[in-house]
């Protein structure tokens, strides 16, 4: 049996809001913006970045993941008040900073429940465990530096093999990598996947055949927005259920 789960927002989440970093490492460089306007600027400036290059741009030649987002931080210091001709000499270090950050360990929370599940099941001999997530690969560094890097065989990033969830592909190059060294390969039915996103891991899942369970965490101040067609089995506020599955 495969069971994989979605990463951010379904392992852990980022520590606070997010922006606020940006708004911080700014002022030590003297640009001063509020949190409020920033917050706003970003959700702006991811979008229209995620439109005009999906998937962190790895579909295009000329910007890698690291150049994409050097990108979004730029328009939303700027969308948020920053002086261009102020920020263009500053700029390099802030955005080194901030880029490096986001995969420390002090900028994340592990949800409570998360390593006592993934230890209870790795004790099955006869379960694989995997990460699909819609990211960078920072990911993987992410994952080390929380100490969750050892309880899976495999980590899979869009950007890494170039295809997104909800795309078949990536279901299907998961159970490829989470049968190595098996005499058959897992099929489907046998697969489970958990995330946070209904179009993305659940209804994704479902389409390439597996198994899977909507997480939505009651503790959550935002919590994941949903349809509420989800199967009543399937949707869950915690990681226990793929204990017994």
């Amino acid at each position: 049996r495969l069971i994989t789960f979605d990463a951010f927002g379904t392992l852990f989440r980022v520590l606070g809001n997010p922006t606020a970093a940006y708004v911080r490492e700014a002022a030590r460089h003297g640009i001063h913006i509020q949190e409020e306007a920033a917050t706003t600027a970003y959700k702006l400036a991811f979008r229209l970045q995620s439109n005009r290059y999906p998937n962190y741009g790895r579909r295009h030649e000329s910007l890698d993941a690291k150049k994409w987002w050097e990108e979004v931080v730029k328009m939303t210091l700027v969308e948020a008040g920053a002086k261009e001709i102020e920020l263009e000499r500053k700029f390099d270090d802030i955005f080194e900073t901030l880029f490096h950050k986001f995969t420390k360990a002090d900028e994340y929370i592990i949800y409570d429940e998360v390593k006592p599940v993934l230890a209870a099941i790795k004790e099955s001999p006869d379960v694989r465990l995997g990460v699909i997530s819609n990211s960078d690969g920072r990911t993987v560094q992410v994952l080390q530096s929380l100490g969750l890097e050892k309880y899976f065989d495999f980590t899979i990033t869009s950007y890494e093999l170039n295809h997104e969830k909800p795309d078949m592909d990536i279901f299907n190059k998961a159970l490829d990598i989470g049968s190595y060294g098996l005499v058959e390969r897992i099929k489907p039915e046998n697969a489970l996947h958990i995330g946070d996103d209904e179009k993305r891991d659940y209804l994704g899942a479902k389409q390439a055949g597996w198994e899977s369970y909507l997480l939505v965490r009651e503790d959550e101040e935002h919590a994941p927005y949903f349809s509420g067609k989800v199967l009543e089995d399937n949707l869950i506020n915690t990681l226990e259920p793929a204990i017994d599955w």
